[in-house]
Parts: structure tokens; C-alpha cells; sequence
């Protein structure tokens, strides 16, 4: 897709309802992998990450949370340029990553 005339970087940036973009699907989904490719892509990297579509719009931590996704988790804090910082990020009204845990029931992101 990166690559494909016509689709490009651009096509990778796009935002679905609700400010989505790729990066909080492979959070949501436990995509590890994907995330690590996102961060090395030159024109996504890190800033992709780092500026939501959306001020009060989840991380990817959130999404990760939410879903249940503790590699998320720990990936995002073995991150350079992430870390525990990322991690601790409020969304909308302080949320944090604890509080979409255990409103989805994931106790094992809360341990």
C-alpha cells in the first residue's frame, strides 16, 4: 500500500469515524508487529503515534487496555520514544488506561 501509486502514505494516514487510524486497530488487536512496522516507517513513525486525530481521542495504550492486549502494553512501554510517559497519557476527562481496563473487564492488564 505504502508503495502503490495512488495510495501511498497519505492512504495509510486516513482517519475513520471516531479519528481510528491504522495504529489503534493493530493496538485493539494485539498486533505488535504492525505497530513496530508503523514506528520504522519513514513519513509514520513515532509522531504517528503521538498526535491523535482528536485531543480528547485514546491512545493506542487505550485501545490496547480496553481490548485486553498486555504485549501492547508492554511494547508500547519498551518503546523508545513511548515508554512509561505514553503509558500514563489521559484521554477525555483524565481517563486513563486503567480506567478503560476495567470498564472492558481485562484484569489482566490491571495486575
Amino acid at each position: 500500500i505504502r508503495d502503490c501509486d495512488g495510495l501511498g502514505l497519505d492512504f495509510l494516514k486516513q482517519v475513520r469515524n471516531k479519528g481510528l487510524t491504522i495504529a489503534n486497530d493493530a493496538a485493539t488487536r494485539g498486533k505488535c508487529n504492525v505497530l513496530q512496522w508503523i514506528r520504522d516507517c519513514p513519513g509514520l513513525g513515532l509522531s504517528f503515534f503521538l498526535k491523535p486525530a482528536r485531543n480528547d481521542a485514546p491512545t493506542i495504550a487505550h485501545y490496547a487496555a480496553a481490548a485486553g492486549n498486555r504485549d501492547v502494553l508492554e511494547w508500547i512501554h519498551n518503546c523508545l520514544g513511548l515508554g512509561l510517559g505514553f503509558l500514563k497519557l489521559g484521554r477525555n476527562r483524565s481517563r486513563t488506561i486503567a480506567h478503560d481496563a476495567a470498564t472492558c473487564g481485562k484484569c489482566n492488564v490491571l495486575e
